[in-house]
């Protein structure tokens, strides 16, 4: 971190790097992004849905989620970042479509590493009726 880099910057960098991590299957590189008590919330309706509490339950999650989309083809479009909140809008092949699914991710990050995230679907149309995982 260089002095001038505002704390917006320096989240939004974490999230960037997250993303390249999940991109190359660095998943230690994930991890890292991660508070231990990591909470992420996925919409109810996905076959993977519910809310995931800590690192381990991320990796299982992450496990799930591989099994529905291609994710050494995620595409960030762009990433909007203010303060602790930084936005991923998201684009990533459906393993069963093959086409893209977008979403947004949103991410807040407490002393440098992320705590919470919410997933935003715009249309993952076909995992509303798949069998949960």
């Amino acid at each position: 971190m260089t002095i001038t880099e505002s704390l917006t910057e320096q989240n939004r960098a974490l999230v960037q790097k997250l993303y390249d991590a999940a991109i190359s299957g660095d998943i230690e590189g994930v991890l890292g992004c991660l508070a231990e008590d990591v909470v992420v919330r996925e919409p109810e309706f996905l076959p993977y849905g519910g809310t995931y509490s800590g690192r381990d339950t991320f990796l299982a999650l992450f496990e799930k989620i591989v099994k529905c989309y291609d994710m050494t083809k995620i595409s960030a479009d762009y990433l909007v970042a203010d303060g602790e909140r930084v936005i991923g809008v998201l684009r990533m092949p459906d393993l069963k479509t093959g086409k893209d699914v977008l979403l947004a991710e949103q991410s807040t990050i407490r002393d440098g590493l992320i705590v919470d995230m919410r997933i935003f679907f715009h249309d993952a149309q076909s995992l509303i009726d798949a069998p949960k995982l």
